[in-house]
């Protein structure tokens, strides 16, 4: 019985009630967790053609289709949702014995300290002498516990990039993010071979959520390519997942998200602009770039506590691809002569506070302001556009 103590060294708790041995495992099968689950072979016999010991057999062959020992297989694969060999699997194969369940065949750390299951290297260490030759018990997908598992890492993309090039095996599953703002008018996200691209891989985007091919928003599979493409119009602001998915394997592709903004931002928010309530007093509001990064800059024209003529101008970098809120340190500027006797050294620019602006159209937005000088306060006034846009300037989506 000494390969029965060898597999002490194990220690894998398969269940609350007792641990996984050698003699649990001999006879033992393996059922895949497909959408229709398969028998994927047994531990047994390394002399039993089905058995998972026999590297020369049907389900122990390193180039078998349905083999665990296959690398590039969906039950051997580092990639495969339902392979034995990943260490994200979240439906790695079932080992089970007599309709009972035994331990999960897996790599995933979660599944295995929770006690839930054992990797094929610690079975091919432990168990070096099994001896049936078919497996013990009715083959089935027996009732599973839950445990909780990690999700894969995802790559995160920002707006418009391009990744490039991208290869990966058959099964393989590789999962990006992006993060749509409130406004977008539409979303694209696209793959294409490059110039000399091999294989075909799916794509699958999902929002709130990792995609799979049974979860998705959208799904492209064009047959025997890797062009596909998802569109999304008004898509729901929040992360998107992006999923590719090697239908063979697969090289030289490229991927690419965009959206575009009903409101972003930019010189059509220009302009002059009132609140008819408040006639006699107004802004003026300025976009621009300074290198690659959005201004966006303001006066206020208005009034001290004392009735006197008041100007306080400000601007900031902002995030053109939200309408809101962007908020600017405004300030006023005193003590300068006018004319020939003007002396920028004499200017003194004392902090006033900040106003905050939301663009809710290219016409109109609202204005909170809040002063840090005592008797200005805080408060909301909405502004509307005084003069139009020059001719040439147009407003996206008008």
């Amino acid at each position: 019985m000494h390969w029965l103590t060898r597999f002490a060294a194990l220690s894998v708790i398969a269940t609350n009630a007792h641990s996984i041995t050698c003699a649990d495992v001999d006879g033992a099968y393996l059922v895949s967790q497909d959408a229709t689950p398969r028998y994927i072979g047994f531990f047994g016999s390394r002399f039993a053609t089905e058995s998972v010991m026999n590297t020369y057999g049907t389900y122990g062959n390193p180039y078998g289709v349905n083999s665990v020992r296959n690398p590039y297989s969906s039950y051997g694969s580092a990639y495969s949702s339902v392979s034995a060999n990943n260490q994200y699997a979240t439906r790695p194969p079932v080992i089970a014995k007599s309709g009972q369940f035994l331990a999960y065949l897996t790599t995933n750390n979660v599944a295995i300290s929770g006690g839930f299951g054992v990797t094929l290297a610690n079975i091919d260490a432990s168990c070096t002498s099994l001896f049936a030759t078919s497996p013990v018990g009715p083959v089935a997908l027996p009732q599973l516990p839950g445990y909780s598992t990690p999700q894969p890492p995802t790559i995160p993309l920002s707006n418009g990039q391009v990744v490039a090039p991208l290869s990966g095996a058959q099964d393989s599953a590789y999962t990006y993010t992006l993060e749509v703002p409130s406004g977008t008018a539409q979303l694209i996200v696209l793959t294409l071979g490059l110039q000399g691209s091999t294989g075909d891989v799916d794509l699958y985007v999902r929002r709130g959520a990792q995609a799979s091919p049974s979860l998705f928003d959208c799904r492209s599979w064009t047959a025997d390519t890797s062009a596909e493409v998802c569109a999304f119009d008004n898509p729901a602001a929040g992360t998107w997942y992006i999923t590719l998915h090697g239908w063979s394997a697969y090289a030289g592709v490229a991927l690419a998200a965009e959206y575009t903004i009903s409101n972003l931002i930019g010189a059509h928010n220009g302009g002059i602009y009132w609140n008819p309530q408040r006639s006699g007093e107004g802004t003026q509001i300025v976009y621009t770039q300074v290198g690659a990064t959005p201004f966006l800059g303001i006066t206020w024209y208005t009034y001290d506590l004392q009735g006197k003529p008041l100007f306080l101008v400000g601007g900031a970098a902002i995030d053109r691809s939200k309408p809101g809120p962007h908020t600017i340190p405004v300030a006023i500027s005193s003590g300068a002569k006018f004319g020939t006797a003007f002396n920028p050294a004499d200017v003194v620019r004392t902090n006033w506070g900040s106003v905050t602006l939301t663009f809710s159209n290219c016409d109109n937005f609202s204005m909170q302001y809040s002063s840090t000088l005592e008797g200005y306060g805080t408060g909301l006034i909405p502004m509307s556009r005084a003069a139009p846009r020059a001719p040439e300037v147009t407003c996206p989506g008008q």
